[in-house]
């Protein structure tokens, strides 16, 4: 037996020919270490085999550090060991324990080599890691963590790497703890090298797919640190967390500081309640989609926590209600504060920001919205539109839950012209299919009409404008210290403008003449198409005359004034016979004798 098995192996006693009994095969560290034990391969039973073959029954294998304690205990209840080699294969079941219990692992077919510590099981593995994968008593980890607890790991097949301290697991891989669970193909992770240690990284591979608490992933590539519950995915990632899911290239969860991280591709989506993400006008009519809200970000990356979002690079935000889309966002950063239920609290877009929704349209630098109040503060050149009305400013304040614009600083608005002599033209946005008119009265377009003052507020009752306001309209140009706008009750037409401070109007009459009314305040009437001027009114005509009393009225329709209190005139008079020559005063007949000048009715 010793020529055939070798000086290596121990002595063993022989139960009869062919047989032994207590077969033990010892191995040695390196010095310094040289007296102390490395492994020790034993059996109860010996036969040997062709080839340098033993065939052993009820093995124990123990592997030892430098200190004498063991560290990996594997029992069997035969195998085939090899004497040359230092190999040992078989197709029953083992059990293996290391670091006194901390792994425990059991499968069916294992192959063991010596030389390169390295363990293999082919079938049915599972795995027992008890207290989990943290330390003991790692500081910072809550009593309740999904974490804490046994740990299992079952697959099809199983590696340790004895010298690296690596395990890994092959096909049909299964990992689960206190609320854990990931599948994969293959998952790797390192050993402790103490009793009682952390796993430093679980690292699974193809077709992973994880549950941690609530929350869910798939990906090809998973990396989980138990030290600081820090769980990186790489490779397609997809994930969701109860309403709230999104995908990446690559997706970092911090589950200490309930942090996500996603870079490459980024996208979520979740539902919104109250006010929404996107600033809008607010539905006429509740329907059943607006239960079914939903918002979705596009992004280069980002950072997501509890009540709190942060986009960063090409941010595209849709909202829906149903399929139908609500508004767009795009901008190149973003931050929304979250209340519970996904309620928006506040948000801020800089960089390139702009707002669609149908037919408005909102452009500046940064824009800070507060959902609370429906106010959207765009700064940066801001820019708005609603169908064919557009303006700008310094400062734009929109309140688009009821249709409110206010302007600031160098406010210019633009409106379309009409087409049938209306002040201010088309103040009022105007149905999509009358605005292009099917059988125009004329081959040139209305003139737009252009306002500019300090400041403006527009909404669907009116529009107020204040400081230096001035206004450019084919039917008038107006300069004034403050325009008032009234909207008709059914919201259509303009009801009347009152125009107060410094007051000089160009106007533009029916019958094309022109006049200038220079006064502290006027009204326009449009019901009655008149127009009052007062405080030390003065109307100059086109013919040369000039007109100022207490108070003037003026009907756009026929160009007749009327005068309140003392009028003064000013203007050319024919000598008596050649009345005919001479202008007719508005309020004169043509056989009315004409009056000396001035003239107090």
């Amino acid at each position: 037996m010793a020529l055939a098995l070798g000086t290596g192996l121990a002595a063993a006693q022989p139960m009869s020919l062919g047989v032994m009994r207590d077969f033990s095969v010892p191995d040695f560290h390196d010095p310094p270490h040289e007296t102390q034990l490395r492994w020790l391969f034993k059996g109860a039973e010996a036969r040997p085999q062709t080839g340098g073959l033993i065939w052993v029954r009820e093995i124990t294998l123990q592997q030892f550090q430098t200190n004498g304690q063991r560290e990996l205990l594997i029992e069997s209840p035969e195998c085939i060991f090899n004497s040359g080699t230092r190999e040992a294969s078989s197709s029953q079941a083992l059990r293996m324990q290391l670091q006194d219990g901390r792994l425990t692992l059991a499968g069916e077919g294992f192959y063991w080599q010596a030389t390169n510590s390295l363990l293999v099981i082919s079938n049915q593995v599972q795995t027992t890691v008890r207290g989990g994968w943290l330390a003991a008593a790692a500081e910072g980890v809550p009593e309740v963590s999904p974490l804490a607890g046994d740990a299992r790991v079952e697959a099809e097949e199983f590696i340790y790497n004895h010298s690296a301290l690596l395990a890994t697991y092959h096909r049909n891989v299964r990992a689960t703890s206190t609320n854990f669970h990931l599948t994969s193909e293959q998952l790797t992770f390192n050993v402790p090298a103490e009793a009682g240690g952390t796993v430093e990284a679980l690292v699974a591979e193809q077709n992973v797919a994880l549950e941690l608490g609530a929350w869910q992933a798939r990906g090809a590539r998973a990396v989980y640190t138990p030290s600081n519950g820090w769980l990186h995915l790489i490779g397609a990632v997809t994930w969701r967390a109860e309403t709230r899911e999104g995908s990446g290239d690559t997706v970092l969860l911090d589950g200490a500081a309930q942090r996500l991280d996603v870079q490459g591709n980024a996208r979520l989506r979740l539902p919104v309640t109250g006010a929404g993400l996107v600033p809008q006008q607010a539905p006429a009519a509740a329907s059943g989609d607006e239960t079914n809200r939903f918002v979705t970000i596009m992004a280069m990356r980002y950072e997501l926590q509890t009540n709190h979002a942060r986009f960063e690079g090409g941010v595209n935000v849709t909202e829906r209600a149903g399929e139908q889309v609500r508004g767009r966002l795009t901008c190149g950063t973003l931050q929304i504060a979250l209340g519970g239920t996904n309620q928006v609290q506040d948000l801020v877009a800089e960089r390139e920001v702009v707002i669609e929704q149908e037919t408005r349209r909102f452009t500046g630098q940064r824009m800070d919205y507060n959902a609370a109040t429906g106010e959207a503060r765009l700064t940066g050149q801001p820019t708005w539109q609603d169908g064919e009305r557009h303006g700008a400013g310094e400062v734009l304040l929109a309140h688009l839950a009821d249709n409110r614009f206010i302007v600031r600083g160098g406010a210019r608005l633009t409106l379309p012209g009409a087409d049938d002599n209306q002040l201010l033209g088309a103040l009022v946005p105007r149905p999509e299919s009358t605005r292009v008119n099917p059988t125009p009265t004329s081959s040139a377009p209305a003139k737009s009409v252009q306002i500019t003052s300090e400041t403006y507020e527009l909404s669907p009752k009116g529009a107020v404008f204040q400081g230096d306001v001035r206004v450019d309209d084919a039917q008038m140009q107006l300069t004034c210290e403050r325009l008032t706008v009234t909207i008709a009750p059914d919201g259509t037409n303009v009801a009347n403008i009152v125009a107060d401070g410094n007051v000089v109007m160009n106007l533009t009459e029916a019958s094309g003449a022109a006049s200038t009314a220079t006064c502290a305040r006027a009204v326009y009437t449009a019901a009655t198409e008149q127009l009052e001027f007062s405080g030390q009114p003065v109307v100059d005509r086109a013919d040369g005359s000039r007109f100022a009393a207490e108070k003037i009225v003026m009907d756009r329709t026929t160009g007749k004034l009327s005068a309140l209190g003392q009028l003064h005139f000013q203007g050319r008079w024919s000598p008596p016979g050649n009345e005919s020559q001479a202008p007719r005063l508005p309020w004169e007949k043509p056989s009315a004798p004409r009056p000396p000048s001035p003239v107090t009715p």
